[in-house]
């Protein structure tokens, strides 16, 4: 089993699971996942990995194509091997389990901002606190803004993402939770430099892309 806690994912300054998953032996990334053009599809040990959000079944249809946003990761564990069938209607590689940040009863919050090269910037907000003077009504919300462009022209992404969560502590041994997460996320697909108009292409010079059929 590997895990990756939250500090790990400071640390590294992690804006991606892609990224945060490679702290774990044996998980590899489709090769869509790298190109910044899917959502989060990860192998372990050459199967596709399940993926759990709090301990329960987080499906391909549920998540829509997209990347899952790390800003309400708490943490992230990944049982790999027959192990994780234990944990139900699963994947034979394993299961990567991603637990979110839920409401404290003391008040906190906090602003991040990650500025990097071709206009990128992320902007991160975090903040828990009861709801009530007794504290068996708690609230959570983490939020993030990111934008980038590329160094190619005409390539650009900009996503919204919060998420809310909602805990009302009925009773000594009883709780219950609501929580949320939306979305929206609109890029463009990177697939490398398109071939425009008759220009000429060093590959085909060399006859690379000739059809010895037809040459």
């Amino acid at each position: 089993m590997g895990v990756v806690t939250r500090q790990v994912m400071e640390d590294q300054k992690v804006i991606r699971l892609e990224q945060a998953l490679r702290n774990i032996s044996g998980v590899a990334l489709d090769d869509s996942v790298q190109a910044d053009i899917a959502n989060d599809v990860v192998f372990c040990r050459g199967f596709p990995c399940a993926y759990f959000k709090n301990y329960l079944r987080n499906e391909p249809q549920i998540q829509v194509s997209t990347f899952r946003d790390v800003a309400n990761m708490q943490r992230l564990e990944v049982l790999k091997d027959p192990a994780s069938i234990l944990y139900g209607r699963n994947e034979p590689a394993g299961i990567i389990n991603i637990l979110t940040k839920q409401p404290q009863a003391d008040r906190y919050a906090s602003v991040e901002q990650i500025v990097g090269s071709y206009n990128y910037y992320r902007t991160m907000m975090d903040a828990t606190g009861p709801l009530n003077e007794s504290k068996t009504l708690l609230y959570r919300i983490n939020g993030a803004y990111e934008n980038n462009e590329s160094y190619r022209d005409t390539v650009y992404g900009q996503r919204y993402f919060v998420a809310p969560v909602f805990t009302w502590i009925a009773g000594s041994n009883t709780s219950i939770t609501f929580e949320g997460e939306y979305i929206h996320d609109r890029r463009t697909p990177d697939f490398g430099i398109p071939a425009i108009g008759g220009g000429r292409s060093p590959y085909r010079e060399a006859g690379f892309l000739e059809n010895p059929a037809t040459s």
